[in-house]
């Protein structure tokens, strides 16, 4: 190596490298003492190496950036600003500016900037700009912008603008704006803008301002803007937008929750589920009578502008032997004591008689119901007011007497062994809490 033809350069960046066990395996005690106490550098067009200390920059090539660099199993050099090919690996001190292939591995202590590919990992003690892409894991222990793509792991230290795409796990440490899309779980500890997708979860410490899609679990620890929607069950702490899965959990909501089971605190906007249960909403026990039903229970949970209603009850005939189960949903609204409120529902049930083997196919009873409501003080409301009933019968059920519902009818017709009864109504009872 001309001395003439080294050039200073500033101060080590890669002092990390020193602790990777490749590096100090195969780069030989009086390479690292070249590389790290001279700060000089010499380009080279082309070189060539069998291992990092045989080759055409011998002991030098930590001192040398190359622009064409071909290594039979593995090299070592001070920056690439070119193309690189290794059969095994390459470890670069600096800067890698073009496309590094390793056939195994590369190993960078500087910035990335181009095309890093191995097949097994890449390992980059700076940031990257550009793509990553290795059968296992990518690794940048600073930022990311670009893409990150391996089969099982990628992890950028810093924040990540661009995409991280694996098979198994993503994590961006700190901000990120961009995707990560994962076979299993896409963790970001920072704040988060655009698409997290995974097959079981996703998990954003920090605000998350976009979607985030599972097959699984979404979890959002601070705040959720836009959509969160998940095959299983979302989690977030504040929501502006919705939450779509089979359970839901969140804090306070400005938008909807749709799913089997909603939970949150307050919500301005609609939850639409089997059960939904706000704290500072509606949850009321009600127990009514009519002129079909001899008694039946409810249970009313969500909000006053929409909740969702599960009763129960039996009918009145000879004995109380033919028995409901419904769902449906209602509005009321919300008033002070002393004042009259009103409301309105809408309730499908299916209704068996004591022997629920011999319901083939259950009667169906619909109803929509319009009342008035009273409360003399907190924690007590009485209701009444006019219901239209739809009751239909599968005559192929079993045979006897059916339930007394209502005597005169606007509507009643059959149809093969079907029969429909349609009339006006009344119900009436209390509600509690």
């Amino acid at each position: 190596m001309k001395v003439d033809a080294l050039k200073p350069l500033p101060p080590d960046l890669s002092a990390d490298l020193e602790e990777n066990g490749l590096f100090r395996s195969v780069v030989s005690e009086e390479q690292q003492t070249l590389s790290f106490n001279l700060p000089l550098c010499e380009q080279r067009a082309f070189q060539i190496s069998f291992l990092p200390n045989i080759g055409t920059n011998r002991n030098f090539s930590g001192l040398v950036e190359n622009h064409f660099s071909f290594n039979v199993l593995g090299g070592y050099s001070m920056a690439l600003s070119g193309f690189e090919l290794g059969g095994l690996f390459n470890i670069t001190r600096r800067h890698v500016r073009g496309v590094q292939i390793g056939g195994l591995m590369n190993i960078t202590g500087g910035k990335t900037v181009g095309w890093q590919f191995a097949g097994f990992m890449n390992n980059n003690i700076g940031a990257v700009r550009g793509l990553q892409t290795a059968g296992f894991y990518n690794l940048s222990m600073d930022s990311l912008k670009g893409v990150q793509a391996s089969g099982f792991f990628n992890m950028a230290r810093k924040s990540v603008k661009g995409v991280q795409s694996a098979g198994f796990l993503n994590i961006s440490r700190k901000e990120l704006k961009g995707a990560q899309l994962a076979g299993f779980v896409n963790l970001s500890t920072g704040n988060f803008t655009s698409l997290q997708s995974a097959g079981f979860m996703n998990l954003s410490i920090g605000n998350m301002r976009g979607a985030q899609l599972s097959a699984g679990i979404n979890v959002t620890v601070d705040t959720t803007y836009t959509i969160q929607m998940a095959g299983l069950a979302n989690f977030a702490r504040w929501i502006y937008g919705a939450q779509i899965g089979i359970f839901n959990l969140a804090g306070k909501i400005t938008g909807s929750q749709i799913g089997i089971f909603n939970i949150c605190d307050t919500i301005r906007g609609l939850p639409l589920g089997l059960v939904s249960i706000v704290r500072r909403g509606v949850h009321q026990f009600e127990i009514s009578t009519g002129d079909a039903n001899q008694g039946l229970l409810s249970l009313r949970t969500g909000t006053h502008k929409l909740h969702n209603i599960l009763s129960a009850g039996f009918f009145k005939i000879g004995s109380p032997n033919y028995a409901s189960f419904g769902y449906g949903l209602g509005s009321l609204t919300p008033h002070k004591k002393h004042d009259l409120g009103f409301g309105g529902d809408v309730v499908l049930s299916l209704v068996f008689n004591e022997s629920f083997e011999k319901n083939i196919t259950p009667d169906i009873w619909g109803r929509f119901n319009l009342f008035m409501d009273y409360q003399p003080f907190k924690g007590l409301t009485f209701f009444a007011g006019p219901s239209l009933n739809a009751y239909r019968v599968d005559k192929s059920n079993a045979s006897g007497p059916r339930p007394n519902y209502g005597s005169e009818y606007f509507r009643d017709y059959t149809n093969g062994e079907t029969q429909y009864k349609v009339w006006l109504g009344w119900q009436a009872g209390i509600r509690l809490f």
